[in-house]
Order: structure tokens, then C-alpha cells, then sequence
């Protein structure tokens, strides 16, 4: 099954719950303060968007020379925008994974979720990478010549343990 299908699925059962979770919360608080509770946490949300989206950038650029950085510092200035978006939306359950990402302490749930699914996403390639990055090694190539074989062309030489079915690929290099 392709992704597409699968995301818009997930969207609208989240879309779902989300108007579910607002219908009860009003008929508990009612909706004065089920609205307000929606425009404070969006207000709170722009605040800590703008606050650690600023040290998100800064930190990025401060990474740029340490190269086992760049990766988590790219990830964290992801989570801090996209928690900021999340924040914005109404909505209580978009507003809790807001903060999960947007909360410097809680972040490091959000970066593990989210590179384990890009790991899940990019296996394929990532291995199709290392199969290229094995051919493209000068190390790899084994050392060896090409020798004319002097037997008669009607009888094939035998193997001492009688397989005759090894066959060997490869490229010859020069």
C-alpha cells in the first residue's frame, strides 16, 4: 500500500478526534472557556514558536563546523517549527504534540520518533547507498590477471569437487 493513502487516513482520524475532544471539552467547560483555552494555547504556542525557533537557528548556524551535530540541531529546528505549527491550529491533541516538540526537555522523545520514522522510510536507499559506496571503494577490487587457458575447447576443466555450477561475476579491470 503507498504512503499517500495511509497519511490522509491518519490526518482525518486525528481530524476526527481532534473535533471529538473539543465537542466534550466544551460540554464540560463550556464554550467560552473552551475558546479561550484554544486561543491562549495558540497565543503560547507563537510565543515558544518565536523563542525557540530563534535559539533553533542559532544553534544550526553554530553546528555548521561540527559535522556529528548538524543532523540533531537539523532535526530539533524541524521539531521547533513544526510544534510551533501544531501549537497554532486548534485543537488540543495538535496543541500537546506542539509541546511535546517545542519543550526543550520533552524534545528528545519527538527527535527519537521522528528519526526512527526516517530510518524506517529510507532503509531501502540507505542500503542501495552502501551497495554504491562498496563498488566506488578502490579497497574492493581484488587484485588478480586473466589467463588464456590452454585446454582443448571441446573439454571444460573440472572442478576437484565435481561442481561444475560456480559462477563468478564481477568486472575486469585493466
Amino acid at each position: 500500500m503507498r504512503r499517500a493513502p495511509i497519511v490522509l487516513i491518519i490526518v482525518g482520524v486525528l481530524a476526527v478526534a481532534e473535533i471529538a475532544l473539543i465537542a466534550t471539552v466544551a460540554g464540560q467547560i463550556g464554550i467560552g472557556w473552551t475558546l479561550l483555552a484554544l486561543v491562549g494555547t495558540a497565543a503560547l504556542g507563537g510565543y515558544l514558536w518565536r523563542r525557540e525557533g530563534s535559539r533553533a537557528w542559532a544553534s544550526l548556524a553554530q553546528a555548521q563546523g561540527d559535522p556529528d551535530q548538524i543532523g540533531k540541531r537539523v532535526t530539533d529546528t524541524a521539531l521547533i517549527f513544526i510544534g510551533g505549527l501544531l501549537l497554532l491550529l486548534p485543537g488540543f491533541l495538535s496543541d500537546v504534540l506542539g509541546l511535546v516538540c517545542l519543550i526543550p526537555f520533552t524534545r528528545p522523545l519527538a527527535r527519537g520518533a521522528v528519526q526512527t520514522i526516517m530510518k524506517a522510510m529510507t532503509r531501502r536507499y540507505r542500503d542501495q547507498a552502501g551497495l554504491i559506496d562498496l563498488q566506488l571503494r578502490p579497497d574492493t577490487v581484488v587484485p588478480g590477471e586473466t589467463v588464456d587457458d590452454q585446454s582443448p575447447p571441446n573439454r571444460q576443466p573440472r572442478r576437484p569437487d565435481g561442481d561444475d555450477d560456480l559462477i563468478i561475476r564481477g568486472e575486469i579491470e585493466p
